[in-house]
């Protein structure tokens, strides 16, 4: 009888607001699972493997360029010693942070404060990405591993890349003659 009012009494207890139901089995940990496995899926899956970076990233190092084509699959991970900053953005975004001025991310492709993490993700949309790792301890050296997975080689990734930077630019070009044509400036008075 004593064993059900000592149960009783502790189930009571977790009910209380503040008191906690249970304890955790040793130390939290938080686990995040490689997006490296050897032998990698993505080697079989893809015409070409691209090593974009696989090395340290020294204080002032640049990233490289991401060119990505539809369907192009990229895998990051960063490893260090000491908590990490590691954004992904595009190229406005990297010219700000270049910068030093307000810049944004990705933020599902990013994290802050992390010793160990990666992603695996595929593209939908022809686009330009960097791979920022950024670390606020002097001398560290984190270790960064960027490939791509892809059905294009890197010449048509070039040839890819600029195909759509120049629709890009003829879209603009089309704008601004639009503009040019239709916008009359003694229309209106800044008044």
């Amino acid at each position: 009888m004593r064993k059900v009012y000592m149960l009783g009494l502790i189930l009571l207890i977790s009910l209380v607001p503040g008191a906690m139901a249970y304890l955790p089995f040793g130390p939290v940990q938080q686990q995040q699972p490689s997006p490296f496995s050897y032998p990698s899926p993505f080697v079989y899956q893809h015409a070409y493997v691209t090593q974009i970076y696989n090395g340290m990233v020294m204080p002032g190092t640049l990233p490289p360029a991401l060119f990505l084509l539809s369907g192009d699959e990229v895998y990051v991970a960063v490893s260090s010693s000491v908590p990490v900053n590691i954004y992904t953005m595009g190229p406005g975004d990297y010219s700000n942070y270049m910068l030093g001025s307000g810049f944004s991310y990705y933020p599902e492709l990013s994290a802050r404060g992390v010793t160990s993490w990666g992603y695996v993700v595929q593209v939908r949309n022809p686009a330009e990405w960097y791979v920022v790792v950024d670390s606020p301890y002097l001398g560290e050296a984190p270790i960064l591993t960027i490939l791509r997975g892809s059905e294009y080689s890197d010449s048509q990734h070039l040839a890819g890349y600029k195909q759509a930077v120049n629709w890009q630019g003829s879209q603009m070009d089309r704008f601004g003659e639009w503009y040019a044509h239709t916008f009359d400036p003694g229309s209106f008075s800044y008044g």
